[in-house]
């Protein structure tokens, strides 16, 4: 959250939002936390918050929720634990007037709930945690009456606690067994008295070191029971807060089921939302038991690495499998890999096995395309001069013909990076309406695009098809494909090039040839620096040693 209201604009509404984001902590902290043995302030629930943003990123609100709240802790707590921080607070911070409001005493020994042993922790301020969470209320938005409503409720758990329960005076009938009867019954329970006598303490391996649970109430613990008849009572009380914190209560909502234990409403709220998302999980170590900074413990870091299986995720997302994706839209992407799911498959279930057969179709794990695209350059480099020896020798030549043509002072001009060079830009030989220029040429084509012919009288450009063979450059309608110029090679005298960033040409050819009787060409192309290096290149491989082209700076 923190870093959420970090990155996010500025503005007025947009801050109320993040400040109020941010102190939602110490309010939940006060109601849920409370202290153990590991952790003076422990989390006695989950809590999933959902943030929403604006498409600036901007944070418009948030929902918060929780699960899996520990509410036995309110009756019982363990030795040298507390229970949650909002009790104490109260009582030691309230005012005379609030603790009268709600009949209540500072004296925690008058109150069940409290454990008197860990009343006090040296690293937790009751008095200052209570005016923090004050304030937040008022910063989250509640009114004085809600804030205050919450705080009748605490009292009347404190109280709750404060009341005991009788047996009813009625006389116990009494059972009169013959003797054979009671010595079957003593027989019979003497191998079960031992295993009573035994600890009732089960031990089990955490990812914070080996706890022991008791069997007492162990059950009771993960089924989460509420009675009907208690959720009916309360749903029908004055206090309007108790009456919505209770709809299960409501006459007209009776439901007769057995009620969920904690694992189902776990699975059935929790895990079902973060299937919905893209989740990101970071893992806390714990780094000794004493709470005390500075102090490393190496076994219980390293028991904490194993328990979490956190080696094993490293391997994982280094070998680039650690991304699941559903069967729908993992279907939708790579259909096309076999005839049996190209085009349309019903069923996305079925369909995986067909793409990947070797796999297990119960679990899809695909590579991330960052990781893969990282790891087949790393292997292209790595094999480019073992299985490509011709690969860089090829490129040189070329790099050296282009640098023949353009450096030593004669064009400085630049027009953007190197590119490959096609030659042919338009496929002649594929489309139906240059079946006529492909047969009136009968040399091999060198290259071959669209330029942009400069009329000297009045500047206008015309779209003309450029081709240039062993011999001859020829021009041709766009349209048409009909060839309306050809110029021999040998009348070429000079090309010439501006040193500024365009793609304009000159090609000037010699005087009293029959080409020259209408001028010099003007073109523009968008590939000049391939043009001209075609150009160059094809003059001086083909034609007699003593005709000579110039290029030259216009």
């Amino acid at each position: 959250m923190s870093y959420v209201a970090a990155v996010g604009g500025k503005g007025a509404e947009v801050n109320q939002v993040k400040e109020q984001l941010l102190q939602s902590n110490p309010v939940l902290e006060a109601l849920r936390n409370a202290k153990t043995v590991r952790n003076d302030s422990s989390s006695r629930f989950g809590k999933y918050m959902d943030i929403e943003l604006d498409f600036k990123g901007d944070p418009l609100g948030g929902v918060i929720s929780n699960y899996l709240l520990v509410k036995l802790w309110v009756v019982k707590q363990p030795r040298g634990e507390r229970n949650f921080h909002v009790f104490y607070q109260l009582l030691s911070s309230a005012s005379e007037e609030l603790l009268h409001k709600l009949t209540l005493e500072q004296d925690f020994s008058r109150y069940t709930y409290l454990s008197l042993n860990s009343a006090k922790v040296n690293a937790v301020n009751d008095m200052d945690n209570f005016r923090t969470v004050r304030n937040t209320v008022q910063v989250l938005g509640f009114m004085d009456h809600k804030a205050e409503s919450v705080l009748v409720v605490v009292a009347a758990v404190l109280k709750l606690g404060n009341i005991k329960f009788k047996p009813k005076s009625e006389a116990e009938p009494v059972v009169c067994l013959p003797p054979a009867l009671q010595e079957q019954d003593e027989q019979v329970l003497m191998v079960p008295q031992q295993h009573i006598t035994a600890p009732q303490l089960l031990p089990h391996p955490h990812y914070a070191g080996k706890v022991l649970y008791q069997v007492e109430g162990f059950v009771d613990k993960n089924q989460d029971l509420l009675y009907r008849d208690l959720s009916q009572s309360m749903w029908k009380a004055s206090h309007v807060l108790i009456k919505s914190l209770f709809p299960e209560g409501n006459p007209a909502k009776i439901n007769l089921k057995r009620p969920p234990t904690s694992g189902s409403q776990f699975k059935a709220t929790l895990m079902k939302n973060l299937q919905t998302k893209n989740p990101n999980y970071i893992r806390c170590i714990k780094p000794n038991d004493k709470k005390a900074a500075h102090v490393f413990n190496e076994g219980l870091v390293c028991h904490q690495i194993r328990y979490l299986g956190l080696l094993e995720n490293v391997r994982v997302r280094r070998a680039g499998y650690a991304f699941r994706q559903a069967y729908e839209p993992c279907l939708e992407r790579y259909k096309m890999l076999c005839k049996q799911t190209w085009p349309h498959w019903k069923g996305p279930a079925r369909g995986c096995p067909f793409l990947f057969p070797e796999g297990n179709p119960a679990k899809i794990n695909l590579k991330r395309p960052p990781t893969s695209g990282s790891q087949f350059k790393a292997t292209l480099m790595k094999n480019l001069q073992t299985k490509n020896p011709n690969c860089v020798t090829c490129i040189k030549p070329n790099d050296k013909k282009v640098a023949h043509v353009f450096n030593e002072g004669l064009v400085c001009c630049y027009l953007g990076p190197p590119g490959e060079c096609v030659g042919a830009y338009l496929e002649i030989n594929k489309n139906p309406k240059y079946k006529k220029l492909k047969d009136a040429i009968e040399e091999k084509v060198i290259i071959v695009d669209v330029v942009n012919k400069i009329n000297h009288a009045n500047g206008k450009s015309t779209s003309w098809v450029f081709l240039l063979t062993n011999n001859n450059f020829l021009l041709a309608d766009q349209k048409s494909g009909q060839i309306k110029s050809e110029v021999p090679l040998v009348d070429l005298t000079k090309v010439s090039m501006s040193s500024q960033n365009d793609y304009f040409f000159y090609v000037h050819l010699k005087e009293g040839s029959e080409a020259a009787s209408k001028g010099d060409f003007l073109f523009s192309s968008d590939h000049l620096i391939e043009m001209a290096t075609k150009l160059y290149h094809t003059y001086h491989t083909y034609q007699p040693k003593q005709a000579e082209a110039q290029y030259r700076n216009f």
